[in-house]
């Protein structure tokens, strides 16, 4: 499970200073994926979709 959440974050950030943003953008991706899953709420064109919540807790932070 910590995999599947990390791994899109860690490729985003590729370790770089500049990709922190990105980064963090993935992880906030992917556990809102994550959690529609749990709800049964998951469905593949979620993948395609960018996600405004991630957006509004990045801007926020």
């Amino acid at each position: 499970f910590a995999r599947a959440v990390q791994n899109p974050a860690l490729k985003a950030w590729a370790g770089r200073d500049d990709r922190v943003r990105e980064g963090r953008r993935a992880f906030l991706r992917r556990c809102e994926l994550n959690s529609a899953a749990q709800r049964g709420d998951y469905s593949q064109g979620l993948e395609e979709r960018e996600g405004a919540p991630a957006e509004r807790a990045l801007q926020a932070a």
